[in-house]
């Protein structure tokens, strides 16, 4: 679905120049219509049934008319200025970029749920999972590890980060003030049209991997429920976004988060090979098993193990049949962690 965009201003150049970008990039998602003039805006905006109007603070005088008709967003000239005369403003001197966030976030509260913006599902996503119940063993370094390895072998990845004390943007670095919180608050009130949401808050690190940052607060980690991540998981799954989503995860073995499990394609497990690692991993594959046993969850065909931190004397469990995605001896805690780690190609054989 196209949002159909009007720009007035009789700054022709800025027109011009927004115009273009918007063209270049955002194709797909915008049909635009450019105004010099009042009348004329309101008179074409109406015929070409246009959806934002987005207006110089000073061209337009029947501020009525056209709040009967459009939503109203206002171009600023001060990076502080958030509202005019009550509709909200977005700053014309910013990257493209960040403006379409601002105009998608502020229109996903306007129109809800009632139009669709994915129409064609896509089945192509891969899910793959990673969480441990082992501590300490890296699951989230390797988890952004595969984002980077996927995006650097051109796939459109998405990282989702869904631990409850965990964050992004420890790895991953992007441009926009739109945050996880912001998602939550859409998947809860159910008000705001999601997609829209999502395409918002999405930043997009250097490697070319898609995320979303930290809530500002832990707390809002738990006021999501299982239902709603998964609602989430199948949004960013059935759009036409991405090629692979991971999902960075807390390990549990509740009914609930086996169902997120059984979203995924995969789900890697991480272990550094101690003895106090192993013991933990044969806990959890004894439970895991049972479940199994008990047609409560068929996983254990899709979950593979992944040895991190592996030093000298650690040792691989004979009691755990499980299949071996690799091994990585420990690497000292740098910036170049991630690129070194991204550059195992066992990551290759999850797709």
């Amino acid at each position: 679905m196209k949002i159909r965009l009007g720009i007035l201003t009789k700054d022709l150049l800025y027109a011009s120049r927004l115009t273009a970008a918007l063209t270049a990039k955002y194709s797909q998602d915008f049909e635009i219509y450019s105004f010099t003039k009042e009348d004329i805006a309101l008179k074409e905006g109406q015929t070409h049934k246009i959806e934002i109007m987005l207006a110089d603070e000073t061209i337009i005088s029947d501020e009525n008319a056209f709040l009967k008709h459009f939503y109203l967003v206002y171009l600023t000239e001060s990076r502080d200025i958030e509202f005019i005369r009550q509709q909200p403003a977005v700053f014309k001197y910013q990257k493209t970029e960040l403006i379409v966030k601002q105009l998608w976030n502020l229109y996903s509260e306007v129109i809800g749920n009632s139009k669709e913006l994915y129409k064609n599902t896509n089945t192509n996503c891969r899910i793959l999972a990673f969480a441990s119940p082992c501590g300490g063993c890296g699951s989230s370094s390797m988890a952004a590890a595969a984002a980077v390895h996927f995006a650097r072998h051109n796939k459109k990845t998405m990282y989702l980060n869904l631990e409850k004390i965990g964050s992004s943007d420890v790895y991953f670095h992007g441009d926009g003030t739109q945050n996880f919180s912001d998602i939550i608050f859409a998947l809860k009130g159910k008000k705001a049209n999601l997609a829209l949401k999502i395409e918002a808050c999405l930043k997009q690190d250097s490697y070319g991997v898609s995320f979303f940052s930290q809530t500002p607060q832990i707390l809002d980690m738990y006021e999501l429920n299982h239902e709603e991540e998964k609602n989430l998981i199948q949004s960013l799954a059935e759009s036409d976004a991405f090629d692979v989503l991971i999902l960075d995860l807390d390990f549990d073995l509740h009914e609930q988060q086996r169902k997120i499990y059984a979203l995924a394609d995969a789900v890697v497990l991480t272990d550094d090979g101690s003895e106090v690692n192993n013991q933990k991993l044969n806990r959890a594959w004894q439970s895991l098993n049972i479940l199994e046993q008990s047609n409560k969850i068929p996983l254990t065909d899709k979950i593979f193990l992944l040895y991190n931190q592996f030093k000298p004397g650690s040792t691989m469990p004979t009691d755990v049949p499980l299949n071996v995605l690799g091994t990585v001896p420990y690497l000292q805690n740098t910036q170049q962690m991630l690129e070194q780690l991204s550059a195992y190609e066992f990551f290759s054989s999850l797709l």
